[in-house]
């Protein structure tokens, strides 16, 4: 009787598992979109309202990458520079784990060269970010889409295949 609640506990953990893996590629989505939201609002209030960079992290209200915009707001009126402030932000966000290199290099350049440049400058520079982050997001979603089947079939046969291999 143990052993078959053994058994069980172990397939599922294992679909556990790709549950998990499949619930990564919907948060990056998350988090990629919530950036592009954040991008857009930088746009709008850059435009009209010109504040500095901490006014501009400290106003997000985008739950998903809250702890991201708080860590870069403490990080800058703790008088860091907006470089080493965002540098830091990124590093110690858990938001942010799900995306790739490429992409964190990507959101840490751009948002380092804000208030770098005039104005129309930094709408330019924000406007061209919004579209790469568009990039990003279709490959997430392809991703999800090649990807989540495979994790979560892989996840029941590999439970299935140590189950047998048990027995």
């Amino acid at each position: 009787m143990i052993k078959y609640i053994g058994l069980l506990f172990i397939f599922v953990t294992s679909v556990l598992i790709g549950f998990s893996l499949n619930e990564r590629l919907n948060d990056k989505i998350k988090i990629l979109k919530s950036i592009k939201s954040l991008l857009q609002q930088f746009k709008i209030e850059i435009t009209y309202q010109m504040p500095t960079l901490t006014q501009l992290f400290s106003e997000c209200t985008d739950y998903n990458i809250s702890q991201l915009t708080n860590n870069i707001s403490e990080n800058l009126k703790n008088g860091l520079t907006s470089e080493k402030s965002i540098i830091n932000g990124i590093e110690c966000s858990s938001c942010v784990s799900v995306l790739s290199k490429e992409e964190k290099y990507f959101i840490t350049d751009v948002l380092s060269k804000l208030g770098t440049s005039d104005t129309d400058g930094q709408i330019s520079l924000l406007e061209n970010a919004v579209e790469r982050i568009d990039y990003y997001i279709e490959n997430a979603i392809e991703d999800k889409r090649k990807n989540s089947k495979v994790y979560m079939t892989a996840s029941i046969y590999i439970g299935l295949v140590i189950i047998i291999v048990l027995l």
